[in-house]
């Protein structure tokens, strides 16, 4: 069956699956600082998931990046290893939004991977939550 309600009827007992759009974006362990933006920058997203021997190893988000930047970390020469998070929280494709957001509160994070099981699906940020929210205000 496939679901026809808009984002704007929505609610935070919908699984958080309704929120992704696309699958998520990987760069490898050895991916320089300068190659990330750009693969951020092109996508237009915030963040990338670090694929290493168990995915995802990290994540690594324009925050990162300019942290890496602003403590004199050359973007050519440093890896997405030397600056992403290592302990990427997630979350089921089938757990309500309102899980979601707690558990991105909780933890004071902006990302949260999406799994199917072993499988990274997806990943969510504050912005995705906040554009549901938007159009759940515009809705009612």
């Amino acid at each position: 069956m496939v679901e026809t309600r808009t984002l704007s009827t929505l609610t935070a007992a919908d699984p958080v699956m309704r929120l992704v759009h696309r699958a998520p974006v990987w760069v490898d362990l050895d991916t320089t600082l300068r190659a990330c933006a750009r693969i951020m920058a092109e996508e237009s997203i915030g963040a990338v998931l670090v694929r290493g021997p168990h995915d995802p190893t990290g994540v690594l988000s324009e925050r990162d990046i300019i942290a890496a930047v602003a403590s004199g970390a050359g973007v050519d020469s440093h890896l997405a290893r030397d600056f992403m998070t290592a302990d990427v929280d997630s979350v089921d494709e089938m757990a309500p939004i309102g899980e979601a957001v707690a558990e991105m509160l909780r933890n004071e994070i902006r990302h949260l991977a999406v799994m199917r099981g072993d499988h990274t699906v997806g990943l969510i940020s504050m912005r995705d939550l906040l554009a549901h929210l938007a159009k759940a205000v515009q809705a009612s």
